[in-house]
């Protein structure tokens, strides 16, 4: 499988607005290219592939077999999210695919009346700092060192249960310095040492 991440051209045309969502950043999707990346990633690195278990409820018939009452079932929520009858180009990294279409389901977040209650806040938490990231930073990857951006080949341990990418070495770049300068000079530390921009 071979990926693509987005390229410094696709993300820049749609920060023009950028500027303006600083007045009320937690309004969600004023951006729409970040929606639709956060969803998009959400998707590709999907990091609990399998949903956590259920039991079925009653006998369930599934393609001429029985599921019997009290089964434990998983749903495969890295092969939803992979497929190609849901998904055009599923391998690729695309979250432009989100903005022709903002209703394509995403399944990370488990499905139905089981899914994560926590799927409204984890999204507007990653909308955020995706924003505030994409917006603020350049992020360029390490020169000396070659990345794996594939969703399985490109994580630490791709038997693990949870997924997640390996190490890897990269540059933040302000797009801005003056206002990078002014945010460092007016920061300050609160009392549990955490710096505050105001």
């Amino acid at each position: 499988m071979t990926s693509q991440v987005p390229k410094p051209h696709r993300v820049a045309k749609y920060l023009t607005r950028a500027p303006e969502i600083w007045t009320n950043p937690g309004e969600e999707a004023r951006v729409q290219y970040i929606t639709a990346f956060t969803r998009e990633v959400l998707r590709y690195y999907t990091v609990l592939r399998l949903t956590l278990p259920r039991a079925t409820q009653r006998d369930v018939k599934y393609e001429g077999m029985i599921i019997p009452e009290g089964s434990t079932v998983f749903l495969n929520a890295w092969a939803c999210n992979m497929d190609p009858d849901v998904y055009h180009r599923p391998e690729n990294f695309e979250p432009e695919r989100f903005i022709a279409n903002p209703d394509l389901p995403i399944f990370t977040y488990g499905l139905g009346t089981r899914m994560c209650a926590g799927y409204v806040l984890g999204n507007r938490e990653l909308y955020l700092v995706f924003l505030r990231l994409i917006s603020s930073f350049r992020i360029l990857p390490d020169t000396k060192e070659k990345l794996d951006y594939d969703p399985v080949s490109g994580v630490f341990d791709p038997t693990s249960l949870v997924s997640y990418p390996k190490r890897f070495g990269c540059y933040f770049v302000a797009r801005d310095d003056a206002k990078l300068g002014a945010w460092l000079a007016n920061a300050t530390v609160d009392d549990n040492k955490v710096n505050v921009l105001h």
